[in-house]
């Protein structure tokens, strides 16, 4: 499904064709009422069953709709959130998402999940709208931080493919929020001494 990121007000909205309703079976229960009308609209073709648990009135249900509704504490991370930002032309059918420590093991296999401490997982999330349904992400400075501290993780094309895209990019980065999430890493001068001079601007 395509998607594209637009700022509205504080928040992050994915702007959509149509509207898709997308739930889990005690949504419909709600809705519904019983199983036998929801067993009755399956059949009649006005509900799809999903494997993954989901329900929905469409014959396409994406992995942002699953991580969604199924894993609220996920935030989407690293290179698939760079990709719904369009910093990035690679394409994965794998989601990388954040999670704290502390959580339950997400059994997916197009889901990667990373395990972070809880001072890390929380800064920098933001909510975007996704069919109706909300999803965390980080916004574009944490991302950068992140990025750049993990640079030895990327290929060198892709590395300077994602700083040029924030360099061009009509939206101005603001650069003391990225102080802010530099900071919470020990070598985070490091870090904000080489965006800094990528956008060639004196520390």
């Amino acid at each position: 499904m395509f998607f594209a990121l637009t700022i509205v007000g504080k928040y992050y909205n994915i702007i959509i064709g149509v509207v898709i309703m997308i739930c889990l079976y005690k949504d419909l229960i709600k809705k519904y009422g019983s199983d036998y009308q929801i067993k009755k609209l399956i059949a009649d073709g006005k509900i799809k069953k999903w494997p993954d648990g989901l329900y929905s009135d469409n014959e396409e249900v994406s992995l942002i709709d699953l991580i969604s509704i199924k894993y609220p504490h996920a935030v989407i991370a690293e290179l698939s959130a760079l990709g719904c930002y369009r910093m990035i032309n690679q394409k994965s059918d794998i989601v990388t998402v954040w999670t704290p420590r502390d959580t339950t093991k997400i059994k997916h296999p197009l889901i990667k999940q990373v395990f972070v401490s809880k001072n890390i997982y929380d800064k920098g999330i933001i909510k975007i709208n996704h069919n109706g349904r909300t999803v965390k992400i980080y916004e574009k400075e944490k991302l950068l931080v992140d990025f750049v501290r993990n640079k030895k993780k990327y290929d060198p094309t892709l590395y300077d493919q994602v700083l040029n895209s924030y360099f061009n990019s009509q939206e101005k980065i603001d650069f003391d929020k990225l102080n802010q999430y530099a900071d919470i890493y020990q070598n985070g001068k490091n870090i904000i001494d080489e965006i800094y001079d990528k956008f060639d601007i004196l520390v």
